[in-house]
């Protein structure tokens, strides 16, 4: 038979190939980004069925992919061409600059270390693993440079950037990606015990969350011990490196007559993942890590970036504005994005900022030891995106960018039509919660005259966590008066009711929640629905429950 294109044709009736092997000749090549599904035809019954494709594929370390000179040495820069597909089939030495025009694939049945300055996808795609198919072994892509290296317009150094094009990365499956204490944790135990199952291993780090004022009581640990071994219990105990330095409550805390419990419990966030994304030696004293710059630019099949279980660590890049570790930057509509189960560390510039998107979902990830706001929605313009059981620990002061971030929050918030469910703000330098819309209207790059952030209805916001912040669980500041979607930019338009539910605010130094201030502020329709705030007021001690909590 002979194989062109998407055909493998034969003269053989469907009985005479029937439980046998049939062989293809294929044609001359034929670059394509997609594999061909390949369909074999019979002289007398039509097409049989087959769910087999074909490809041509070019190997990094073979020199036909390279026009038969050697692969590119230490140093070099690489362009992998329109119609190219090629596979990294080993650990290459570093490069400088890779453009991907065609499509790179990691080989997924062998371990990969990639080092490199830039990674350009432009019009093209990268692959580390995907979501049907993850990456089951270990990809570790260094980015190197200092501040003295040339920037690419727009996106940056030290950078993967993605323009008008599909990157992929999906690590193993980790579940849970955080979960709690089981039992209270005293200060020296070499152990704890966390709520099951896990499927954590020995060798791997994790955060244990404070739960008295002081978000420095967070503890970073490695695993050297899992009882019972496959983590699949009710509860699961973790052995650790070192003791803890500090208590860490396991269980409710109950006040009052009559009494009233609250879940003020240690979260537990899982660090580590097998494909890894990470600065160069040098980041954390230059303060100038690696950072993801995406761009997709659509909503299409092969215009997207989808990131699964990945670990991004010494990354960010102080005093830079716009370089931060994952970065959608004014992509517009992203519904075929997502950044799901990742972990972001050691951050010197925010971990996930939402700049100018939509439709974007950020699911299951963890957040810890991180300068500036850790989720940072940008503009105002933003809408409709799905911010979900995240967990933020450890959101440090910084003079990077703007103001604000000198009072950084775990989660900040310029658009209110996004949905905030269920998340964890486990303790930083200033606020769990800012909800801070822009007035009169949105700014930057995706702003609009038309755009009034102050007036947006809320999406959904329930089920949130904030404790151990220096100063309040929940700011609203300085000014929301959310409207009917047709009321946009009248602000004596008719209110629409902004219900926040279920929220819990504990051990914050100020108070659990604050709406607006009576100088400075206004806050219109905003009502709290099963708010729970305890234990508050390591400043003022009346400041659980205040007049401002209304």
């Amino acid at each position: 038979c002979d194989w062109s294109s998407d055909v493998c044709s034969s003269d053989l009736d469907a009985a005479a190939v029937a439980g046998t092997l049939l062989f293809c000749t294929t044609g001359a090549h034929k670059p394509e980004l997609d594999a061909a599904r390949i369909i074999v035809k019979t002289a007398a019954d039509g097409d049989a069925q087959t769910t087999k494709t074909y490809q041509y594929i070019d190997l990094w370390s073979r020199y036909t992919t390279w026009g038969n000179t050697p692969p590119p040495v230490e140093g070099d820069s690489a362009v992998i061409s329109e119609g190219q597909l090629v596979v990294v089939d080993y650990s290459p030495p570093r490069f400088h600059l890779v453009i991907v025009m065609g499509h790179v694939k990691f080989d997924d049945s062998i371990d990969i270390d990639f080092d490199c300055t830039y990674i350009m996808v432009n019009y093209g795609r990268f692959t580390v693993g995907t979501p049907e198919t993850p990456y089951l072994k270990k990809a570790t892509i260094t980015l190197h440079g200092d501040r003295l290296v040339p920037e690419i317009p727009v996106h940056g150094s030290k950078v993967i950037a993605l323009r008008h094009g599909a990157i992929d990365m999906h690590g193993e499956k980790r579940t849970p990606t955080h979960t709690q204490l089981a039992a209270t944790a005293p200060a020296a135990a070499a152990s704890i015990t966390v709520k099951g199952p896990v499927d954590w291993r020995i060798g791997e780090f994790i955060v244990v969350t404070p739960t008295d004022y002081e978000f420095t009581d967070a503890e970073h640990r490695m695993i050297t011990g899992v009882s019972p071994a496959d983590g699949q219990a009710a509860t699961v105990t973790l052995q650790l490196e070192f003791p803890l330095n500090n208590l860490h409550y396991g269980e409710r805390q109950c006040f009052g007559t009559p009494e009233v419990c609250v879940d003020e419990i240690a979260e537990v966030g899982l660090l580590t993942r097998n494909v890894v994304v990470k600065g160069d030696k040098n980041t954390m004293r230059l303060g100038f890590g690696g950072t993801m710059f995406l761009m997709p630019m659509g909503e299409t099949e092969d215009k997207y970036a989808r990131l699964s279980y990945v670990e991004f660590a010494q990354v960010g890049q102080q005093f830079i504005v716009g370089r931060y570790p994952v970065h959608f930057h004014v992509t517009h509509a992203a519904n075929t994005s997502y950044v799901n189960g990742t972990a972001v560390h050691e951050s010197l510039n925010r971990a996930f900022s939402i700049h100018g998107v939509h439709n974007n979902t950020y699911v299951n990830n963890v957040a810890y030891d991180i300068k500036g706001h850790a989720f940072f929605i940008e503009d105002g313009s933003e809408k409709f995106n799905t911010i979900d059981n995240n967990l933020v620990s450890v959101v440090k002061t910084s003079t990077s960018n703007l103001n604000t971030d000198i009072t950084p929050a775990n989660f900040w918030m310029v658009s209110m039509t996004n949905r905030i469910t269920n998340n964890h703000a486990a303790g930083g330098h200033a606020y769990g919660f800012w909800i801070s819309p822009f007035h009169p209207h949105s700014t930057g790059p995706s702003g609009s005259k038309d755009e009034c952030p102050a007036t947006h209805p809320l999406w959904k916001m329930e089920g949130n966590t904030a404790h151990s912040n220096r100063k309040y669980g929940l700011n609203i500041f300085q000014f929301w008066w959310p409207k009917r979607t047709q009321d946009e930019c009248n602000f004596g338009g008719v209110d629409e009711q902004a219900v926040i539910q279920n929220h819990l605010s504990y051990k914050n130094h100020i108070h659990g929640v604050t709406l607006g201030n009576q100088e400075v502020g206004s806050v219109g329709s905003v009502i709290f629905d099963g708010l729970t705030s305890a234990d508050n007021g390591r400043v003022h001690p009346d400041s659980a429950a205040r007049s401002e909590e209304r």
